[in-house]
C-alpha cells in the first residue's frame, strides 16, 4: 500500500500557534480576509513547549497567485515576470512610466529629472538629443540650430569686437581675423598671506598653486582663536594652596585634609553652589539657596512648617487637611489668605453648620448652579450688567427660563390647503383640529403611492361602464367570446379548448377517448375493453404473479433445494434438474480416489510442482527443485540500494507488526 504524508493544515487560520522545528504547515484560508492565509510555513530554531523559535513562510497560494499572468506583462498587485527575452512590456515607478522607447511622467506638468549621484554625469553614448525647446533659463540646454542662429545674428566680427574693444582687468584679449579666433591671456597673479600667518605664491596660467604658511609668534589668542576649554590661571581659595602658575608652569594644588571617597571629612560650614548628593549628613542647621530634592519621603516632626516660596506646586490631585484628626469632626478646615494690613479672607468648611463658607466676604463665580434658600439681598445682574432682579422694587426683568402661562393668550391659525385655529396661553398643551380644503390636494403632486387617474379598455377584450370621471364607479366586464356556456369532457371524451393571446377560451369541443387495449403473446391476439373488462396476470409453472401499486411482479417459486454452495476440495456436488431447468435436488458427495489408484502419483506430483516452480519467473528470489531429495529450495538475497531483498528495520524509526512496516519518526535532519 502507498504511504501518505500529511502536513499540518487549516482552512480558517493563518500562521499556526504551534509549529515544531522542521515541521510543515499550510494555511488554505482566504488570504484576502485572514492574516497569514494562503501560505506554507516551516518551523525553524530551538523549540519551547514544542514550538519552534521562528515560523518561516516558504511558499503558498498567496505567492503563486501573484504569478498568474502572462510572462512579460505588467499586472497590478502581481509579481513582475520577464518573458523569454528577459523583458517586460511596461514599468511604472512612482510618477514615471517606461513603455517601449518612451519614459514619461504621469503627474500633470511634472518634471522628468535625471540626477546622477555625486559627480556622475549624464551620457547619451555619442547620439543626438532631439526635439529640444528653445532655452529660456540660464541653465537650459539649447540646440545647434538655436546656437547657430544666435551666432549668425551677432556675426564673427561683431562677436570678436565684444572682446577686443572692452577694457579687461588682469587679462589680454587678441582677435586673429585669419583664424577667426579670440585668444584670452590671463595675467599670472601673486597670492600673499599676512597677519597671524605669512606666505606667498604665484598662480601660473590659472593653474593650481600651493602656499606654504608659517604661524606668526604670539598670533593665537587662547579662547578667541581656539576651540575647547582651557585653564588661563589657577588661584587657591580658602584652605587650598596653588604652586607657581603661568605660561609653561606646572602648578601643584593642595588642601588641608584627605578628601578621598573613603575618608571622613569635617567642615565647619559647607556652602554648595550646585548639587549636593548624600545619604548621610549630620548638621545642626541646613540652609540651601538653590533646589533641594528628596528622593524618598519627607517627614517633618516639628510643630510648624514654613514655606516662603511665592509658588508651590503639588502633584497630588487631592489635598488632605487636618490629617491628624482621628475622632469626631470638631475643627473648621479650609484655606486662609494673609492680606497684610487688610482683614484676612478664607474659604472654610464650617463644622457647626456643615456648610462651606467664605465668612463675611463675597463669593464671585462666572456661573452658579444651585437652589436659592433664604433671603436674597442686592440686585441680580446679567452678564451685560442689566438688572434681572430689582431688589428695591422687588421686580423681575428680562426673559424667564420657565413660566406657567402667557400674560396674553395667542391664537394660532392654519390657512391654505388646510384650515384650523386654537387659542394658546401656555398653561397647557393644545390641539388644532385641521380640515383639508376642497380641491386642495393634487393627486401625484401632493400624494405618494400609485393611483388610477382614468380607466379605458381595448375593444373586444374588456368593456367599461359606469363612467370614468371624478366620483364615478367604473365597472369592468369581459365581453362574450362566442363559446357556448357548457361543461366539456367526460369519462370517454377529452375537452379540446382554443385560447387567444389574452387567455380567453374562443372555442370548445370534445374528442373521444380510446377504450380498448390489444394484447398478444406473439402468436395469439385479444382485445381488452378498458371500461368493462379486467386484465388478469396469472403465473405459469413455477411462477407466482403479485399485483402491487401500478405494477405486476413475477416471482420464481421456491423448490426443495436449500440455498448454498455445493462441492469442495474433497467433494463434488450432485444435482437434479426438472423440465423447466430448475434444480429440484442438490447434495455433495466425497471424492473417492486414492493415490494408489494413480500410477507413481507422489513422484508425478512432486515433478509437476518442481517443473511449475522452475518454469515460473521469480522476482528478487531464486527457487531450485531437488528431485533426488524431493525438495524445493528458495533463496532470497539481502536488500541493497539497487535490489530488493530481505531487510532489517531499526526500532528507532520503524515499527513492524504482522508484516506491516510503519514509519514512526521521519526526520529531515539539519544543515
Amino acid at each position: 500500500m502507498s504511504t501518505i504524508i500529511r502536513i499540518k493544515r487549516s482552512t480558517t487560520a493563518g500562521d499556526p500557534s504551534t509549529l515544531g522545528a522542521g515541521e510543515l504547515a499550510y494555511s488554505a484560508a482566504d488570504y484576502a480576509s485572514v492574516s497569514g492565509g494562503g501560505r506554507l510555513y516551516i518551523g525553524i530554531g530551538a523549540e519551547t513547549s514544542g514550538d519552534a523559535a521562528s515560523h518561516l513562510v516558504i511558499g503558498g497560494q498567496y505567492f503563486t497567485d501573484k504569478l498568474d499572468h502572462a510572462a512579460g506583462t505588467l499586472t497590478a498587485s502581481s509579481a513582475i515576470i520577464t518573458d523569454a527575452n528577459s523583458k517586460i512590456d511596461n514599468l511604472k515607478v512612482d510618477n514615471l512610466d517606461l513603455n517601449g522607447n518612451t519614459l514619461s511622467t504621469t503627474d500633470t506638468n511634472g518634471n522628468l529629472v535625471l540626477a546622477p549621484n555625486g559627480t556622475g554625469q549624464i551620457s547619451v553614448s555619442n547620439t543626438a538629443i532631439i526635439n529640444l525647446a528653445d532655452p529660456t533659463n540660464a541653465q537650459d540646454a539649447s540646440t545647434k540650430a538655436y546656437v547657430d542662429a544666435e551666432i549668425a545674428a551677432v556675426g564673427s566680427t561683431g562677436a570678436s569686437s565684444l572682446f577686443t574693444n572692452a577694457t579687461h582687468a588682469g587679462l589680454t584679449a587678441t582677435y586673429d581675423s585669419s583664424a577667426n579666433t579670440v585668444t584670452l591671456d590671463v595675467n599670472d597673479p601673486t597670492i600673499t598671506l599676512a597677519g597671524d600667518v605669512a606666505g606667498s605664491a604665484t598662480m601660473t596660467d590659472l593653474g593650481n598653486v600651493t602656499i606654504t604658511v608659517a604661524q606668526q609668534a604670539d598670533s593665537v589668542d587662547l579662547g578667541t582663536h581656539t576651540t575647547g576649554d582651557y585653564v588661563e590661571s589657577l588661584v587657591g581659595g580658602t584652605g587650598v594652596t596653588v604652586g607657581a602658575a603661568g605660561e609653561g608652569a606646572t602648578p601643584t594644588i593642595a588642601i588641608g585634609q584627605d578628601v578621598s571617597t573613603t575618608a571622613n571629612v569635617t567642615f565647619n560650614d559647607v556652602s554648595v553652589d550646585g548639587t549636593l548628593s548624600s545619604d548621610d549628613i549630620t548638621a545642626a542647621t541646613m540652609t540651601a539657596s538653590g533646589n533641594v530634592v528628596v528622593q524618598g519621603n519627607l517627614t517633618v516632626n516639628g510643630t510648624t512648617t514654613t514655606v516662603n516660596s511665592n509658588e508651590v506646586n503639588i502633584g497630588d490631585a487631592v489635598m488632605l487637611l487636618n490629617s491628624d484628626e482621628t475622632g469626631a469632626a470638631s475643627q473648621n478646615a479650609g484655606i486662609e489668605i494673609e492680606r497684610g494690613t487688610d482683614t484676612n479672607v478664607s474659604f472654610l468648611w464650617d463644622e457647626a453648620n456643615d456648610k462651606w463658607t467664605v465668612g463675611a466676604g463675597t463669593f464671585v463665580a462666572g456661573t452658579v448652579e444651585a437652589d436659592v434658600t433664604g433671603d436674597l439681598t442686592g440686585d441680580v445682574l446679567a452678564s451685560d450688567a442689566s438688572v434681572l432682579v430689582d431688589h428695591t422694587n422687588k421686580e423681575f426683568e428680562g426673559n424667564a427660563n420657565s413660566a406657567d402661562a402667557l400674560s396674553t393668550a395667542r391664537t394660532i391659525t392654519i390657512a391654505g390647503d388646510q384650515a384650523g385655529s386654537v387659542s394658546f396661553d401656555g398653561s397647557a398643551d393644545v390641539t388644532i383640529n385641521v380640515a383639508t380644503q376642497a380641491d386642495s390636494v393634487d393627486l401625484g403632486a401632493h400624494t405618494t403611492g400609485d393611483y388610477i387617474e382614468s380607466v379605458s379598455a381595448t375593444t373586444g377584450h374588456i368593456t367599461v361602464t359606469g363612467g370614468t370621471g371624478e366620483g364615478s364607479t367604473p365597472v369592468l366586464s369581459l365581453p362574450n367570446s362566442g363559446v357556448t356556456a357548457a361543461s366539456y369532457g367526460s369519462a370517454t371524451a377529452i375537452p379540446v379548448i382554443t385560447v387567444d393571446a389574452q387567455g380567453r377560451v374562443t372555442a370548445a369541443s370534445t374528442a373521444a377517448v380510446a377504450t380498448e387495449l390489444t394484447i398478444t403473446d406473439g402468436s395469439n391476439n385479444n382485445t381488452v375493453d378498458l371500461l368493462n373488462d379486467t386484465l388478469t396476470f396469472t403465473g405459469g409453472t413455477g411462477l407466482t404473479a403479485t399485483v402491487g401499486t401500478d405494477e405486476v411482479t413475477m416471482d420464481l417459486d421456491d423448490t426443495a433445494v436449500t440455498a448454498g454452495s455445493y462441492g469442495a476440495a474433497g467433494s463434488v456436488g450432485t444435482f437434479t434438474v426438472d423440465a423447466q431447468g430448475r434444480l429440484t435436488a442438490a447434495a455433495t458427495t466425497a471424492i473417492a480416489i486414492t493415490a494408489s489408484q494413480v500410477t507413481d502419483f507422489d513422484e508425478a506430483a512432486q515433478d509437476a510442482i518442481g517443473a511449475a516452480v522452475s518454469a515460473g519467473a521469480q522476482t528478487n528470489m531464486t527457487a531450485t527443485y531437488d528431485d533426488a531429495a524431493n525438495a524445493i529450495d528458495f533463496a532470497v538475497p539481502t536488500a541493497s540500494t539497487s535490489a530488493l531483498g530481505v531487510a532489517q528495520f531499526s526500532s528507532d524509526n520503524f515499527a513492524v507488526a504482522a508484516g506491516v512496516v510503519t514509519v514512526t519518526d521521519l526526520d529531515g535532519g539539519s544543515y
